[in-house]
């Protein structure tokens, strides 16, 4: 008999509004189901809702109508408290910008990500951070702070301050906005290698045929609603 595995996210009658009278549906009536150790890409035109669909995913912003579902359990009925550990422990958002801390080397927030997340700083993840580090050009950053690096070099530590915590759901909006091709094939094999290697699903916000084109899934939003929907058999 084989066990019944619930979505790792799902999303039932999602919507978000803005605007001082809640006047802008930037999410329209949402209806998501993610399986699972899949590769989802969301694409679409700027102003589609990508972004707050991610947020809303990862449990960042709350629906205005709707609910989210984290492997089965709602997130409605959990504390602020729940909410935040699950963020924290399952879950690694890569956000269009970077969010580092300035006073810290670059060392020094991959490590404070793998504290934060795990309660301390094991040598494995040391390790994984050094390999991380060397595989992304960054060898020799180190020892810099933030505001030395270039936006790309930016972006690719946030994106290893996510892996490196291992989480079982990785979720990133643009990662390879701006960057030249080599840098963008760099990032597109950390997220795949991550859900190869891990099973982590992955929701990636991108209009990058190199994400695209490998996906399990791809999503395209139009005006806050799914315009398409395409799934390849996943082995």
């Amino acid at each position: 008999m084989v066990s019944y595995q619930p979505p790792a996210i799902k999303l039932l009658g999602v919507e978000k509004r803005f605007g001082k009278f809640k006047d802008r549906a930037a999410l329209a009536g949402i209806d998501l189901s993610i399986e699972d150790g899949a590769v989802v890409n969301i694409s679409g035109p700027g102003g589609a809702g990508k972004s707050t669909l991610l947020l809303i995913a990862g449990l960042v912003l709350k629906p205005d109508l709707g609910e989210v579902m984290l492997r089965g359990q709602s997130t409605s009925k959990l504390s602020s408290h729940a909410l935040s550990r699950f963020r924290r422990q399952e879950m690694g958002l890569v956000s269009q910008r970077p969010a580092l801390i300035p006073e810290f080397t670059v060392l020094e927030n991959l490590l404070l990500s793998s504290q934060i997340s795990n309660g301390t700083v094991e040598t494995p993840h040391l390790s994984l951070v050094k390999k991380f580090i060397l595989d992304t050009g960054l060898s020799g950053c180190e020892a810099l702070f933030p505001a030395a690096l270039s936006e790309t070099q930016r972006k690719l530590v946030s994106l290893i301050g996510a892996l490196v915590n291992m989480p079982s759901i990785l979720l990133v909006d643009e990662p390879a906005a701006g960057m030249d091709n080599e840098t963008a094939e760099i990032v597109s094999q950390l997220i795949f290698e991550a859900n190869d290697k891990f099973r982590t699903t992955c929701v990636v916000v991108s209009n990058d045929r190199r994400i695209a084109d490998r996906a399990d899934r791809v999503i395209e939003l139009r005006e806050g609603r799914m315009a398409v929907d395409f799934t390849r058999k996943m082995d």
